[in-house]
């Protein structure tokens, strides 16, 4: 994400694998609260799975 005077925020858009990924491994280990099998599913639900 990011943002110019010029022209505003980028085009671009967080999904995958960014600064989350800390906080879903966070949120797998959490003594209280923690993340149910769906989570991931959810998180990842905006990939795009190509073969190259």
């Amino acid at each position: 994400m990011g943002w110019k005077p010029e022209s505003g925020f980028l085009k671009y858009r967080r999904e995958g694998y960014s600064e989350a990924l800390l906080l879903f491994t966070l949120g797998l280990g959490s003594p209280t609260h923690p993340l149910t099998e769906a989570s991931f599913a959810a998180w990842t639900r905006t990939y795009r799975r190509e073969n190259h």
